[in-house]
């Protein structure tokens, strides 16, 4: 393939990076989703919350392990693996609502879904490192963005979503959610990722042995970052521990507040509500004002 056809391949593999990214950053509006499956099942506060838990620490996990997978197996089997399973994931925790069995949440969309979501996080931004050696900086910015972008999108979307299908009935004279709206809002996503992120993942390849884009020659300073350790190298170094603290604290915290963020926007909201909307209205109403904050949120996440 000629080096103009290369260039122009590069970018094509960098829109498939942003909309892999863009499914896959939808966790970070988990929060809208946690209200209404606690409302309608019960479920304590600390069960439902672990299921945010169990998806951060398995997606860190799956993303170490993942780049190790990239080198052997290529970025496109690791990255259709990943849409696999992050669809598959999101197809089971909707079942999981459906049958009102938190068991079956925690294995779809803290373990499955998980998995394939840290498969489908650290092919793209490897891949794009190696396609475009002279724009590192706003390549990477440009799939954490997409990601960020995602859970703006989602935090949007799904309130309106979720209230679209939830199903109340009358029963005994009061207002009894039978349905939370989460199950069929899961199993349509689900099918998303399913087709976008494995269909996106076809376009990933890495560039051919040596290629550099044309007019650019790597400095001195470029190459020698290129230099890699292997892992058992990198953890006998006081900074790779001090990196991966740093890097721990700060997303701990960030995390944290994401995965309440949209609860604590709605108990804030509440007071402000006028009296005369109540029942479903004002849940529709708090969900609704919950879901755009999460997507404010966002914004100055992808922006960052």
């Amino acid at each position: 393939m000629s080096n103009e056809n290369l260039e122009s391949k590069r970018w094509w593999i960098a829109a498939a990076a942003v909309i892999i990214q863009l499914c896959l950053g939808t966790v970070y509006a988990w929060s809208v989703f946690k209200k209404p499956l606690m409302t309608t099942h019960g479920w304590g506060e600390t069960a439902t919350q672990l299921t945010f838990i169990l998806l951060m620490g398995i997606i860190g996990c799956a993303a170490a392990f993942g780049g190790t997978l990239v080198d052997k197996k290529g970025p496109r089997f690791v990255a259709t693996i990943g849409g696999l399973l992050f669809g598959t994931g999101t197809l089971i925790a909707g079942l999981g609502d459906q049958m009102g069995n938190i068991y079956v949440l925690y294995l779809g969309f803290g373990v499955v879904a998980a998995l394939g979501n840290g498969f489908g996080y650290v092919t793209p931004i490897a891949t794009l490192i190696r396609w475009f050696p002279d724009k590192r900086g706003l390549v990477t910015g440009l799939a954490v963005m997409g990601f960020g972008a995602g859970a703006f999108f989602m935090g949007q979307i799904a309130p309106a979503m979720i209230n679209s299908f939830k199903v109340v009935q009358t029963i005994d004279g009061v207002e009894k959610i039978t349905s939370s709206g989460v199950a069929t809002t899961f199993y349509i996503w689900g099918v998303i990722f399913l087709v976008l992120v494995s269909a996106a993942a076809q376009m990933f390849k890495n560039p051919p042995q040596g290629w550099l884009p044309a007019g650019f020659t790597p400095s001195a300073s470029t190459v020698s970052a290129a230099d890699s350790f292997k892992f058992g190298e990198a953890v006998k170094r006081p900074q790779w521990w001090m990196l991966w603290a740093m890097l721990c604290l700060n997303v701990s915290a960030g995390l944290g507040l994401i995965s309440q963020l949209s609860p604590i926007a709605q108990d804030l909201y509440k007071p402000l509500v006028d009296a005369s909307i109540t029942g479903n209205d004002l849940v529709k109403t708090l969900a609704l004002a919950g879901g755009s904050v999460v997507a404010i949120s966002a914004i100055f996440n992808g922006l960052g």
